[in-house]
């Protein structure tokens, strides 16, 4: 069998997409946010597409593009979605003030930064 550079590329993608998809899982179930989800479905839509492609190309059937295009545009609407979403993610902006690297990172919420700040 003949593994090429596109299959450890796709491996790899589909790893990223798993540690996405877990991360936003777990920000959700730390600050209940339920807009967090969709970040989380958008990264099990990418999965999907992934690994649609890697199983092709180990069984060796043919792909069909509009299966695999449908998920990615499907993907990037909800990417566009949840980041430009009028009700804001207030608790997500105030629980990570990194942003998406605190949640990829794992890290704990912050409760509340003013209060952490001793004054004289």
């Amino acid at each position: 069998m003949n593994v090429g550079v596109w299959t450890y590329l796709i491996i790899g993608v589909i790893l990223f997409e798993v540690w996405y998809l877990v991360a936003f899982l777990y920000a959700y179930r730390q600050i209940g946010e339920r807009l967090l989800l969709l970040p989380a479905l958008q990264a099990l839509l990418m999965l999907l597409a992934f690994a649609y492609l890697a199983v092709a190309s180990v069984v060796g059937f043919d792909i069909n593009m509009g299966v695999f295009i449908a998920l990615l545009v499907t993907a990037m609407l909800i990417s566009l979605f949840w980041r430009r979403n009028p009700n804001g993610l207030t608790r997500f902006i105030k629980s990570y003030p990194r942003g998406t690297l605190d949640v990829l990172g794992f890290r704990q919420p912050s409760l509340d930064l003013k209060r952490r700040v001793r004054t004289k």
